[in-house]
């Protein structure tokens, strides 16, 4: 058999490697081997992320690796020049020769990433480096350091893959008037190499406004204007908006700040998210998991997390919202605009970053009307003077033109007979995540230099398979010290199965342990859980019930596991309201959800003490001595009750580490802001 046989189904980054090392082991001195390109690519990355790291793998010969003076040859080679890049040029009209029309429609993202201001002299042009730098568009300040990077990225609608194109040196933000020229020259660029934009997409920052009014785009109520005449194609426009996920964030941050706001009929107080959380922090089962101190008291940088803010908008808070209100919890009563607002928001978030087939917006879809009629909402909402806007009057205007810009593309693209449209290609998540990238090769600094951005950036420019290349496993090195690790691995293996199926045994040694009776009353257990800890401990037995259905073999005991939906009980609210999930929750039967309220009454009453380690253990004792009642048919009655019992501890130990954990790094950080206060007295 071949090597390519051997190596066929590795990943394409092992493939070089083992290639790699069995070529160099067959030349004939060690210093005459010549490394291909790709080989080349992966150690100029591996070396521009971490030299210690490159040093200590080129000496224990882990793999092949040019000699860092070679590579410093190589890297000298990629000169620290910017503007547009004419490879990536090529390589787009190579791409797109022979497409159909739609699938050259792209957009142009555009942000900034952050800096370090360095100065270094450079040999080989005889000057120093790391000045602003507009790549010809404009003249700078030749004298100001440089402390952004300005990169320009075309994202293709109808394709799977990414392109920066060109990247700018600048002091802070570039102004306006340089960001349109870059724009347009840009746009030209592109239509000259066969791609075709139909957007330019950047966040909501002042010099991005800038840019939007030479342009001549407004987004004021009275004079709304979201796209211009396409200075390539007739007939077409070339639309201006903002990233959506910023908007949402800018959102947030403006609730937050001012505590309520209205659009339409909807008027949100900012309170009830605050309420929701300080009900919820403290609860073992809580209606809303994910819910944080993070989403409504951001500190700092948190404000900028776009995930954050986005989730404090979602479907789950705002059912959240709607089930604390139906039992009467105090702060809820008034909580219905807050609900209604929050559905709205999650609502257009989701329209607007749609990400596969099933869910992009068809010809006719109600989501185009809902967007037209949110536009229209807030466009009769904002000339109130007696309603305080739900965002700034920036933010506003950024909506306006982004929502007017998406109608407008949508119907341009359904004139060109595309079926679908994924609207997650309208915002800058592609750019976001190749600033990452950048960041995660500046070694131990966030912010690399404006030389080696400019060396990453030609190296990722030309090289795709990045992820693969850094974060690989790499599994290779002296066959002697390896093999002694797999045996020592596969004895320790053997010892830790052995050590499982012991104490699995003496788990359900004490599961057969409890007594089980029949009758067991839902009020004889003593359970004071809030309200709506009920409703959550009432969904979780849901889920407990279609987990256990799932691997029962026996009907009946199936039924007695099952509730029926014809008489729900007052606790069934929250499973009521998640009923939009495909495949949500079943309903327990009373036998069921009372066996569990038994079991979670027992772990309130163990773990109210400082010690927790041995929490499962304890439990399990607790319930030997009290019992609970049985579930399930005769014949299996027993074993199903214990595998519920012991399916529903294992879940509860993992919910009630993860509340300590929150606790624990809650409780550090408020002391690191006790310090830092201590520190300003």
């Amino acid at each position: 058999m071949s090597l390519d046989e051997l190596v066929q189904d590795l990943p394409e980054i092992q493939k070089v490697a083992i290639r790699t090392a069995v070529m160099q082991q067959a030349a004939k001195s060690p210093h005459g081997y010549r490394y291909t390109t790709d080989w080349i690519m992966v150690c100029l990355l591996l070396r521009l992320t971490s030299p210690k790291c490159y040093r200590t793998l080129s000496d224990m010969k882990v793999v092949p690796l040019p000699s860092a003076s070679r590579l410093v040859q190589l890297l000298r080679g990629l000169p620290c020049e910017y503007g547009l890049n004419k490879f990536a040029l090529e390589s787009i009209k190579v791409h797109m020769t022979g497409k159909p029309d739609h699938h050259t429609y792209g957009t142009v993202i555009i942000d900034e990433v952050k800096l370090r201001e360095t100065t270094e002299y450079n040999r080989a042009s005889c000057k120093f480096d790391r000045f602003v730098n507009y790549g010809g568009n404009a003249t700078a300040d030749t004298n100001k350091l440089a402390d952004h990077a300005l990169v320009i990225m075309f994202n293709p609608m109808f394709e799977s893959w990414v392109q920066p194109i060109a990247s700018y040196a600048t002091k802070g933000a570039a102004p306006g008037w340089v960001l349109a020229k870059i724009v347009l020259n840009a746009v030209l660029e592109l239509n000259d190499h066969g791609a075709k934009v139909v957007a330019a997409i950047s966040d909501g920052a002042g010099n991005n406004k800038s840019m939007w009014t030479h342009l001549g785009i407004s987004g004021k109520l009275t004079d709304a204007q979201c796209k211009i005449a396409h200075p390539c194609i007739d007939g077409a426009f070339l639309h201006l908006m903002c990233d959506v996920p910023h908007i949402i964030k800018c959102v947030r941050n403006h609730m937050m700040k001012h505590k309520y706001g209205q659009i339409g009929e909807h008027q949100a107080n900012y309170q009830h998210y605050e309420r929701l959380f300080e009900a919820e922090k403290k609860a073992h089962i809580k209606v809303v998991p994910k819910l944080t101190e993070y989403h409504v008291k951001p500190q700092r940088l948190q404000t900028m997390n776009v995930r954050l803010a986005t989730q404090l908008f979602s479907r789950s808070v705002a059912i959240g919202l709607k089930v604390y209100r139906q039992l009467k919890v105090p702060g809820f009563a008034d909580s219905t605009g807050t609900e209604q607002f929050t559905l709205l928001i999650n609502y257009l978030f989701d329209i607007l970053n749609t990400k596969v087939p099933p869910a992009g917006i068809r010809k006719g879809s109600p989501k185009i009307q809902f967007l037209k009629d949110f536009l229209e909402m807030m466009n009769r909402t904002e000339p109130n003077r007696n309603v305080k806007l739900f965002a700034s009057a920036q933010t506003v205007e950024s909506i306006r033109v982004t929502l007017m810009s998406v109608l407008s593309i949508i119907d341009f693209l359904h004139s060109k007979g595309v079926n679908y449209i994924l609207t997650a290609s309208l915002n800058q998540d592609p750019l976001e995540r190749f600033f990452g990238l950048v960041r995660s090769f500046g070694g131990d600094e966030d912010h690399p230099t404006v030389t080696k951005f400019s060396q990453i950036f030609r190296l990722l420019s030309l090289y795709t398979p990045v992820k693969t290349a850094v974060k690989g496993n790499c599994e290779t090195g002296s066959d002697r010290v390896l093999l002694s690790a797999f045996e020592s691995l596969g004895a320790k293996r053997q010892d830790a199965l052995r050590q499982k199926s012991v104490q699995k045994e003496h788990v359900w040694k004490k599961l057969m342990s409890i007594p089980f009776t029949e009758l067991y009353a839902t009020d004889d257990h003593g359970c004071n859980s809030p309200a709506p800890e009920t409703t959550a401990l009432y969904y979780l037995a849901g889920y407990v019930a279609f987990k256990l259905n799932k691997n029962t073999r026996c009907e009946n005991c199936k039924k007695e596991a099952l509730g029926s939906q014809d008489s729900l009980p007052p606790e069934a609210v929250l499973v009521i309201e998640r009923a939009f999930v495909t495949g949500s929750l079943v309903f327990p039967s009373n036998k069921l959800f009372t066996c569990i309220s038994s079991v979670e009454h027992t772990i309130r009453q163990v773990c109210k003490g400082e010690t927790f380690g041995d929490l499962f253990w304890d439990v399990l004792d607790a319930l030997i001595k009290k019992g609970t009642n049985i579930v399930g048919c005769p014949e299996h009655a027993e074993k199903f009750t214990a595998e519920l019992i012991h399916f529903y501890l294992v879940t509860r130990m993992h919910f009630f580490a993860r509340l300590k954990c929150r606790q624990e790094n809650d409780s550090a950080v408020r002391a690191q802001r006790e310090r830092k206060k201590a520190k300003l007295v």
